[in-house]
C-alpha cells in the first residue's frame, strides 16, 4: 500500500486495435488477388452476388470495398457494366512514340534487346516457379502457336497466340511486377511480332528455327532449368533481331545496287 494511504490504481494494459471493417477484409483480398495476377489489365471482375459469395461477406460490403477501390485507381466502375481492372501503365506503355521505338529501324533493336531482358529473366522465375497447372496452361499456349503456323494462320493470328505464349512465361514467373510490365506491353508485343513475323517469314528457315525456339523455352520452363530457359529466351529474340538486322542490311545493298545499275544505263 502506498505511503499516502491511496490505493494505486491497476495499470492498463495494452489497447485492444481497432476491429476490422468487412469491407476493408475484402479490400485487401481485392488488391492481392489483383497484384498476383489474378485479373488482368482491363478485365472484369466477377459481379457483387459472385464476390459476396466467395468472400463470405454481404453485397454492400462488397459495394464499398469497390468503390474505395475505384477511388484508390484501381478499378474503375462502369454503371451497370461491373468493375474494371484499371490499366494505367498501358497508357505509357502504349503511347504512340513507344509503339515508335518498336517500329522505327534505328530503335527496333533496342526493343528487342529490352525484351530479352525483361522476358529472360521471366523465363529464369517462371522454371523455378511455375506451378502444374502453369505448365499445362504454358503447353497449351505453346501448341496454340504450333498449330497456327502448322494451319498458315493468318499472320495477325499468330502474333496473337505468339504474344499470349510470351505472356504466359511472364505468368509462371509469379512475380506481379514483371507481370504487370507484360501486360501493359503486350498490344506493342503483338504488333511487333506480327511485323517479326512478316519480314521474316520470306526466309523459309525462320518458321522453323522459332518453332524449336518456342519449346525450347518451354520444355526448360516444365524441367525445371532456370538458366537454360533464361538462355533459350535470349537465344530467341537475338536470332529475330540478328535477322532482321541482316535482312535490313540485304534491302540496303539491293537498293544500292539497283542505283548503282540505273545509273550505269546506256
Amino acid at each position: 500500500m502506498p505511503a499516502d494511504g491511496q490505493t494505486k490504481k491497476p495499470t492498463a494494459g495494452p489497447e485492444e486495435p481497432p476491429k476490422r471493417k468487412v469491407s476493408d477484409r475484402i479490400q485487401a483480398s481485392l488488391e492481392g488477388f489483383i497484384l498476383r495476377g489474378g485479373f488482368a489489365p482491363g478485365e472484369r471482375l466477377p459481379p457483387e452476388r459472385a464476390l459476396a459469395e466467395r468472400l463470405n461477406a454481404s453485397r454492400p460490403s462488397v459495394r464499398e470495398a469497390l468503390q474505395r477501390l475505384e477511388a484508390r485507381g484501381v478499378v474503375e466502375l462502369r454503371r451497370g457494366g461491373g468493375a474494371y481492372v484499371r490499366d494505367a501503365a498501358a497508357a505509357v506503355l502504349t503511347d504512340p512514340l513507344f509503339s515508335l521505338m518498336a517500329s522505327n529501324p534505328e530503335t527496333e533493336g533496342d526493343f528487342l534487346e529490352f525484351r530479352a531482358i525483361i522476358e529472360g529473366q521471366a523465363a529464369y522465375l517462371a522454371a523455378l516457379r511455375a506451378t502444374e497447372p502453369d505448365r499445362q496452361l504454358l503447353e497449351r499456349r505453346l501448341e496454340a502457336v504450333e498449330n497456327a503456323v502448322e494451319n498458315q494462320a493468318e499472320l495477325a493470328i499468330q502474333a496473337q497466340v505468339d504474344a499470349a505464349f510470351h505472356l504466359g512465361v511472364a505468368e509462371c514467373a509469379h512475380n506481379a511486377v514483371l507481370l504487370y510490365v507484360m501486360r501493359a506491353l503486350v498490344g506493342v508485343l503483338r504488333e511487333d511480332v506480327f511485323r517479326n513475323r512478316r519480314k521474316l517469314y520470306a526466309n523459309q528457315g525462320s518458321q522453323a528455327v522459332m518453332r524449336r525456339q518456342h519449346r525450347d523455352i518451354f520444355e526448360a520452363v516444365r524441367a525445371g532449368d532456370p538458366y537454360r530457359a533464361q538462355q533459350a529466351a535470349k537465344d530467341h529474340l537475338d536470332y529475330v533481331r540478328d535477322a532482321l538486322r541482316n535482312r535490313d542490311n540485304e534491302e540496303r545493298r539491293r537498293e544500292v545496287a539497283a542505283l548503282r545499275l540505273e545509273r550505269d544505263e546506256p
